[in-house]
Order: C-alpha cells, then sequence, then structure tokens
C-alpha cells in the first residue's frame, strides 16, 4: 500500500483532542487498529501504553521506529490481534476508512475497558449507500437500498439515526453512558467519536 493515508490531518487531530479532553484521559491504555504510519498514535497518545495493528507491514516498521514502545503488530485489524493489555484500555480509535464496526465489535469483547473511555470512528459506508445500494447496518447486517430516492433516507441520516445509536447502544449494554460526542463530514466519509463513563 501507498499514498497518503490522512487527509484533512488537522481535524482528525482536533476531534480526538476534543473528545480525550471531554473524558479526561491523559493516560491509560490505547488501541489502534488500522495503524497505518503511526502518525495521529504520534500525535495524540505518546503519553499511552499502545497497542495497534496494520496488514501493511511497511507501515507498521515506519511506526515501530516512530514508536519504539509501542506494541505493534501485522494483523487483520476486524479481529482482535491477541494482545494483552497491561491495564484496561481507555481509548479505541478505529480508522478504519470504510467499516470500522467489525475492529470495534471485536475489541470490545475480546478485553477490559476502563471507566472512561474514547472510541472514535472513521466509516465509509454513506459512499457504498448512495452509489450502489449495497452497504453494511453498523449492528452487521448487510444492507440493500435499490433505488436512489430510497437511499438519500440513509445517506443523509446515517450519523444521526444509524451510526451513533448503535455505538451508543453497545456502550450502554455494558454499562455506560456518553458524555460527550463529535462528528465531522468530508464528503461521503464520516468521522465521529464519543466519550462515556459507567
Amino acid at each position: 500500500m501507498s499514498g497518503k493515508q490522512h487527509v484533512d490531518f488537522h481535524r482528525k487531530i482536533l476531534l480526538r483532542r476534543r473528545l480525550m479532553t471531554a473524558a479526561k484521559v491523559s493516560s491509560g491504555t490505547a488501541y489502534v487498529p488500522f495503524f497505518g504510519d503511526g502518525d495521529v498514535a504520534a500525535d495524540l497518545y505518546g503519553g499511552l501504553t499502545l497497542y495497534g495493528a496494520d496488514l501493511d507491514a511497511d507501515r507498521i516498521a515506519t511506526a515501530s521506529a516512530r514508536l519504539p514502545d509501542a506494541d505493534l503488530r501485522v494483523a487483520d485489524c476486524d479481529t482482535w490481534p491477541g494482545f494483552a493489555p497491561t491495564s484496561p484500555l481507555a481509548v479505541g480509535d478505529f480508522d478504519a476508512y470504510s467499516y470500522p464496526y467489525e475492529s470495534f465489535r471485536s475489541a470490545w469483547e475480546a478485553t477490559e475497558w476502563a471507566d472512561s473511555v474514547v472510541l472514535l470512528f472513521t466509516d465509509g459506508q454513506r459512499q457504498a449507500i448512495i452509489r450502489t445500494g449495497h452497504w453494511r447496518h453498523p449492528d452487521g447486517t448487510k444492507m440493500h437500498t435499490p433505488g436512489i430516492a430510497e437511499r438519500r433516507k440513509p445517506f443523509n441520516s446515517y450519523y444521526a439515526k444509524l451510526a451513533l445509536p448503535y455505538v451508543v447502544e453497545t456502550l450502554s449494554e455494558s454499562g455506560y453512558r456518553v458524555t460527550a460526542k463529535a462528528f465531522y463530514l468530508r464528503s461521503m466519509q464520516l468521522y465521529f467519536g464519543v466519550a462515556a463513563r459507567r
């Protein structure tokens, strides 16, 4: 894989800083699948115990040189890479580009999470909705929305009616209450996150 990993890098950083400040997360443990070159992690998570994974071995090599204390692995990020964190996770940064929820579910179920957490998502499903009508609901259900007129509703309300409620409900089932949320759109791409406590 080659090419630029992030577009509007400053917006990604601001979104994450805002939620980490809201959750008062400045120490603890972070999990960053889809780690890439580690530029976001180097900017934001240097003070945290850091676990990360990516399918691209070259990018993991670059990130390992940048963050030598991080535990980084070449792995499929849709499944839990088998880390044994030394403390509960406080940050989960699921910067998947297309579909972050498989990775989120596997991490949420596989390991312990702190009482105060920040969860971040990069989601490209709005593009699939409007272009082809074949997309995946955040809960994993494969969807088909045939006509362009029918696609507009899930496309326009995706964050408020589908993505955010899915994350809020998943957290609620584990006893968490969302205390802050933030999002922005860049074209058809959705970037969002929540801070939550239990």
